[in-house]
């Protein structure tokens, strides 16, 4: 999935030992390939979708090899959902109930063979904040 910077993107780096947000700026060039990020932002569906990053934090460790989304389903098919550009496969997980357009969050992993599955269900977002 393609992530955007802006101006106002924020950087969170778990590796240097503070809890200071900086200006993007400071801490871009310090990222790697193969570096774990959280990314808080915004789902834009111009330009063939992106998020707009708001925060960007650099994890201290990979955790237990799965990732979590929280997005906005753009398709649903017998075996996949995608989210964000993202096809995810079922792997006996269920996304019932969920439809498209609905903001949903599950947590997947990449296989061996390089695509993404299911490692929970997925829960589709109550909206409402109150």
């Amino acid at each position: 999935m393609r992530v955007q910077l802006t101006g106002n993107t924020l950087i969170d780096d778990d590796d240097d030992g503070s809890d200071d947000r900086r200006s993007r700026n400071q801490d871009l060039q310090s990222f790697q390939v193969g570096d774990y990020l959280e990314i808080e932002g915004r789902q834009r569906s111009s330009d063939g979708g992106f998020l707009e990053a708001m925060v960007i934090e650099r994890e201290d460790d990979g955790g237990d090899g799965n990732f979590e989304i929280e997005a906005r389903v753009s398709a649903i098919g017998a075996d996949s959902i995608t989210i964000m550009n993202l096809d995810v496969l079922r792997n006996n997980f269920s996304f019932s109930g969920a439809e498209v357009g609905d903001e949903v969050e599950f947590e997947y992993r990449v296989t061996t063979g390089g695509e993404y599955e299911l490692t929970t269900n997925v829960e589709v977002e109550d909206g409402d904040e109150s």
